[in-house]
């Protein structure tokens, strides 16, 4: 992965895979912005406490939260190597419900949740930290 257009179209067909084809209510910018304020914000209090601002960290992020459809949802991966981006398709009840069994700095345990979900597109998209940085600045 070379470029930010890069990651948009790796992260386009991410998300193709995990809904199966059909339309989401989403677009990769509004998952770009969220995902880069929610980096901002934990940076921010790591630096705030003392805390070294490497540390790893995910967050999930759900669209089309329609009670009783599936929604799309994303979880991010930040590590001090890379981004890793996971997509999957659940009813969002389902989704909190698996979310809330972890804390965000349970790197390992979600992602390995994440591995052996039926609904998640099997490969994530890995990109360098420092063109991750570089989109996320956009």
């Amino acid at each position: 992965m070379q470029s930010t257009s890069d990651v948009d179209s790796a992260l386009s067909a991410l998300v193709l895979a995990a809904t199966h084809g059909r339309e989401a209510w989403f677009s990769i910018e509004d998952f770009r912005q969220a995902i880069a304020t929610t980096l901002a914000d934990i940076r921010e209090d790591q630096a705030a406490h003392g805390d070294p601002v490497d540390v790893p960290f995910f967050d999930l992020v759900m669209f089309d939260a329609n009670p009783v459809d599936e929604a799309l949802f994303l979880v991010a991966i930040f590590s001090d190597a890379e981004l890793k981006i996971y997509a999957g398709r659940a009813v969002p009840g389902a989704v909190i419900s698996f979310g809330d069994q972890f804390a965000m700095s349970d790197v390992e345990e979600m992602e390995t949740a994440l591995k052996g979900r039926p609904d998640v597109a099997r490969e994530p998209v890995s990109i360098p930290r420092s063109l991750a940085e570089f989109w996320l600045s956009r």
